[in-house]
């Protein structure tokens, strides 16, 4: 299966509507620019959740899982 990406220029748009601090969004990017320019994001984490996620696995419907 390809790994799905979408534009850092769409990332980067949620990240300024949500967390207006950059304090709690994390991306990776594959390096590779689409058609617009911009970089593919591969991953987007929550900062928060990874550094708390010895304590949340065992939450009931938690999941660290983002399909884009």
């Amino acid at each position: 299966m390809a790994k799905q990406s979408i534009s850092a220029r769409t990332v980067n748009g949620w990240i300024n509507d949500m967390d207006v601090t950059k304090s709690w969004i994390e991306t990776e990017m594959d390096g590779h620019r689409g058609p617009d320019g911009y970089p593919s994001v591969i991953k987007i984490r929550c900062k928060v959740c990874s550094e708390f996620r010895a304590r949340l696995k065992n939450v009931r419907n938690f999941s660290t899982l983002v399909r884009l």
